[in-house]
């Protein structure tokens, strides 16, 4: 009977850590601010930051260039493996590069994420470092 237990709490164990990455997937996220000098910054007026998660890839859009980038999650780890971009120079809204290589340089920090509602964060040793909102469920 105990090991039966044991397997039950296994199985269960195992399905909470497989769903947890599910609240990424399927969700169009749109970033509202970003950490930047150490200060929580609004993402730029007339700029656009996304992600989308499948099962393995997030996609997204920095403001300036298309990105992609491998990620793994378990409960609420989330680790990006090394972010690919297009190579393109913005400069309209001013600062939006700028922006960009920070929120590539933020993605490479993460090591963890909280869900509430429809608002995702991102962190990097316990502080939000990008803050996402929902922008479309498919």
């Amino acid at each position: 009977m105990a090991v039966m237990a044991g397997v039950a709490l296994l199985l269960i164990l195992a399905l909470a850590v497989a769903s947890s990455g599910d609240q990424l997937v399927g969700t169009s996220w749109r970033a509202t601010s970003i950490v930047v000098d150490g200060a929580n910054t609004p993402v730029l007026d007339g700029s656009t930051v996304t992600a989308i998660f499948d099962d393995t890839t997030m996609r997204g859009f920095g403001g300036c260039n298309s990105m992609s980038a491998g990620y793994e999650v378990s409960g609420s780890s989330l680790i990006f493996g090394q972010v690919l971009s297009t190579m393109a120079f913005c400069d309209d809204p001013v600062g939006v590069f700028d922006q960009e290589v920070a929120v590539v340089s933020l993605l490479a920090s993460v090591d963890e994420f909280s869900i509430n509602g429809d608002q995702l964060v991102l962190l990097a040793d316990g502080r939000p470092v990008i803050t996402m909102i929902a922008d479309q469920v498919s």
